[in-house]
């Protein structure tokens, strides 16, 4: 799920430039000419970095589809706030009026128009990021994820960086997520398979008993060191470890079918693309879906 904005094309009557009327007593950005309409588009694109924030861990999704001028701008804005991220200035708001500055752009309204609006958002983004959640954080809600993490890291003894290690389990879990929403998945199941699946894997190659191994590990860890995982939600989680990785295992449970489809959506990692004759959900196997998990590898650190 990406977040786009309502915001209807607006163009100059006198002018026909594009542009959108997102304050009070507004003028076109090019000729000056004073526009009655009025579009609150600076809450909505604060609203919109925050979903993709919680949702990727980045302003702008790995697959998004630019439509509209507004589309456009929230492209620009989006990019602005993830080089914040990754560059943290000493002086943000020099920092980005320095990137509206090198950016090239058809018409040079367009520049100053983006960037005053880039800078309003900066308002807000320094008294609230702090509230945003990044990448999953929502199941801190529901259970420790910190040691979820410092768990599955004891007991993987491969390299972290394999393709088993812990930038796929984030992944399966930004892909569960997102495969969950708007359905009966537990989603408490699914972040913990998200991090236990493949942490008794003993190769990086055939290791048919891994999942196995995996589940005998859950069931062993919630139940002598303690959680709020209840009996079903164990049988789920553990169901859904042995069998992952088992050809022509099947089920009717949601929960577990996400698990399966949000590791399996996954397999670009090592070359290979996912086949929607192995996927289980819906969802899972539509084509937006399986571009949208490969945009996910491909853009995944940068």
């Amino acid at each position: 799920m990406t977040a786009h904005s309502g915001c209807e094309e607006f163009k100059c009557t006198k002018c026909s430039a594009s542009y959108i009327p997102f304050k009070k007593d507004f003028k076109c950005p090019k000729c000056g000419e004073p526009i009655a309409e009025f579009y609150d588009f600076i809450p909505e694109t604060i609203d919109a970095m925050k979903c993709h924030w919680e949702m990727f861990g980045s302003y702008t999704p790995p697959m998004w589809f630019s439509g509209p001028f507004s589309d456009y701008v929230l492209t620009d804005i989006f990019n602005v706030f993830d080089a914040i991220e990754d560059s943290n200035p000493a002086d943000p708001e020099e920092f980005i009026k320095d990137l509206f500055a090198k950016a090239e752009y058809d018409e040079e309204y367009q520049r100053k128009h983006i960037e005053e609006m880039a800078l309003l958002i900066y308002q807000d983004y320094k008294v609230n990021k702090n509230s945003y959640k990044k990448g999953g954080e929502e199941c801190e809600e529901y259970i420790n994820k910190d040691l979820l993490i410092k768990i599955a890291k004891e007991q993987f003894k491969l390299d972290m960086s394999s393709p088993h290690g812990i930038n796929h389990w984030k992944r399966v879990r930004i892909i569960g997520k997102y495969l969950s929403e708007g359905t009966d998945a537990d989603w408490e199941v699914i972040c913990c398979f998200a991090y236990f699946h493949d942490v008794k894997r003993e190769n990086e190659g055939d290791d048919p008993l891994h999942g196995h191994r995996a589940g005998e590990f859950v069931n062993e860890f919630f139940h002598l060191e303690g959680g709020d995982l209840s009996k079903k939600q164990m049988e789920q989680l553990k169901y859904a470890c042995d069998f992952h990785c088992q050809p022509g295992a099947k089920s009717d449970d949601i929960t577990v079918q996400t698990c399966w489809d949000a590791d399996r959506l996954d397999l670009w990692r090592v070359g290979m693309i996912p086949d929607p004759q192995f996927l289980n959900t819906e969802k899972a196997k539509k084509k937006e879906t399986i571009e949208w998990s490969k945009k996910l590898y491909e853009n995944w650190g940068k």
